[in-house]
């Protein structure tokens, strides 16, 4: 089958899914609080993951009143300059044929000097 293509494995033109993974945030932790703006989003790899969409948004999921960022990274690090209130982040793992559900969204407040 696969090799009758020239390819040396199914696996090249097969691509694990990532629907049934999850993904689990490490910073900024549940309801941190913090003065300083630049904020580092910090989470687990997922196997087989090839990017991450992370979104930001002011106050909550469940009261959007701003999104404040919606972006594709390629690392399970991304920094970013904050203005002080309250946030709620989430991430989820995608590659070219699946996606996990996004994680849980964690809180942070940024307070003013």
């Amino acid at each position: 089958m696969c090799l009758a293509s020239g390819l040396s494995s199914c696996t090249e033109i097969i691509e694990p899914s990532v629907a049934k993974r999850n993904v689990t945030l490490l910073a900024p932790g549940n309801n941190y609080q913090t003065n300083r703006p630049g904020t580092s989003f910090w989470f687990e790899p997922v196997e087989d993951a090839l990017k991450y969409r992370l979104q930001v948004v002011s106050p909550s999921f469940d009261s959007i009143g701003q999104l404040v960022l919606d972006t594709l990274i390629s690392n399970n690090r991304f920094t970013q300059l904050m203005e002080p209130g309250e946030y709620q982040w989430r991430v989820r793992a995608e590659n070219g044929s699946s996606k996990t559900s996004f994680s849980q969204p964690w809180g942070f407040t940024i307070k003013p000097n």
